[in-house]
């Protein structure tokens, strides 16, 4: 037999939310109404005529009426009979189609310039990049001085092992020569001595001492190509050359 369901009784009250909710909600609303009605009275506030003074007890039509009153131009009889508007004296802008004057208006607070907030925020950012390039500027330039330093320390030392090398190779010629004079004796002076020995830990030595002193000149030698080709990269980008 099946079974039937009751009619679902629909609510008359069509809002959305539970109770509590809407009434939160609605509090806050009005809160923020309040705020928005509150800060646009302050901002007209802050820019308004210096000596405006409202009295709550009056109307505010009226209080407008009776404060603008003295901005309006004046009637002045002429001798032939006629009269001439003319503007209240003091400081303010002539209004000729509204026949008023207003004074000068006031600021209580100085409004943003935006466009000098800008130029300052950009002026601080171009200095601290100025700063930062003469800072990098000063240590590149210190660092090219301490190479070139080296470079010229490089070369010194380069041409003291080539001297070097210069007496080493008239060292070997030398006990090459001597070697071969030792070879004219008779051969009953041939048998070898204490002599032949140490010309040939002589020329062992001197090899040894040119092999060394030849491997140094071919470092230094890359060295310097590299400096060289860093200083003309230098001297191209506008730089001092490296000497």
């Amino acid at each position: 037999m099946p079974v039937l369901i009751p009619p679902v009784e629909h609510s008359q009250d069509t809002r959305v939310g539970p109770p509590a909710w809407r009434e939160a909600t609605k509090a806050l609303t009005q809160k923020a109404h309040q705020l928005t009605d509150r800060c646009g009275q302050e901002a007209v506030t802050m820019w308004q005529p210096k000596d405006s003074v409202r009295d709550p007890h009056v109307a505010r039509h009226l209080c407008r009426a009776a404060y603008i009153l003295p901005w309006r131009f004046r009637v002045e009889m002429l001798k032939g009979g006629s009269t001439m508007e003319k503007p209240p004296p003091g400081e303010g802008v002539t209004l000729w189609k509204g026949k008023m004057k207003p004074p000068a208006w006031h600021a209580r607070l100085p409004l943003p310039i935006h466009r000098d907030a800008r130029a300052l925020q950009t002026a601080e950012v171009v200095h601290a990049h100025a700063r930062g390039a003469r800072l990098t500027a000063a240590r590149l330039s210190r660092a090219q001085h301490q190479i070139n330093g080296q470079l010229r320390l490089l070369q010194r030392q380069r041409e003291a092992t080539d001297h070097r090398l210069s007496e080493v190779r008239k060292a070997l010629l030398i006990n090459q020569q001597s070697v071969k004079l030792r070879g004219y004796r008779p051969k009953s002076e041939k048998i070898p001595d204490k002599a032949d020995r140490m010309l040939t830990w002589e020329k062992e030595e001197l090899k040894r001492m040119k092999r060394k002193m030849e491997k140094d000149m071919e470092k230094s030698e890359a060295l310097l190509k590299v400096g060289n080709t860093w200083g003309h990269f230098k001297g191209a980008a506008g730089g001092p050359l490296a000497t």
